[in-house]
């Protein structure tokens, strides 16, 4: 929802993210609180850090979007020890009870709110993010593969 995206190497805020083009186009002012980078414990104590302007009457709904950074892993530890236990950056049990804790606070003060999902990743661009070579890819698609084959068969 902060709507980073990288060009040529640098990270910055792009004029045609989801906010932006939803303030042009519905003519409605939006308070961006997103943060690049935040997991949902963090935008947990963003949002009550600013209650006072979720509790704005003009404040109807509230946008979420978690689970990005929350779901993502410590992809050098793999591609390091690739054997090892890698559990994800959130526990989804601490993932879901926090994001049901939100909802009920933002619910209990009279908001909306609305839970928002990600497109689709690119798998070689992201892969290419967190392992700059190519044999880095296919150690860390293979981890991954194997770990997952190894989470079906329990």
């Amino acid at each position: 929802m902060q709507g980073v995206v990288c060009e040529n190497g640098k990270y910055r805020i792009s004029k045609d993210s989801f906010i932006h083009l939803c303030e042009r186009n519905t003519g409605v002012p939006i308070i961006n609180l997103a943060r690049f980078g935040h997991k949902i414990t963090d935008g947990e104590k963003v949002i009550r850090s600013n209650l006072s302007r979720v509790d704005n009457p003009e404040v109807k709904y509230v946008l979420l979007e978690y689970g990005g950074n929350d779901c993502d892993f410590n992809w050098k530890g793999i591609s390091d020890f690739p054997e090892d236990e890698h559990p994800p950056a959130t526990d989804i049990l601490k993932f879901s009870d926090t994001y049901l804790d939100i909802i009920d606070l933002l619910r209990s003060r009279g908001k909306q709110p609305v839970l928002l999902s990600f497109p689709p990743i690119n798998p070689d661009m992201y892969f290419a993010r967190i392992h700059p070579n190519e044999s880095g890819h296919r150690l860390i698609a293979h981890a991954v593969m194997d770990r997952l084959y190894e989470l079906v068969l329990r």
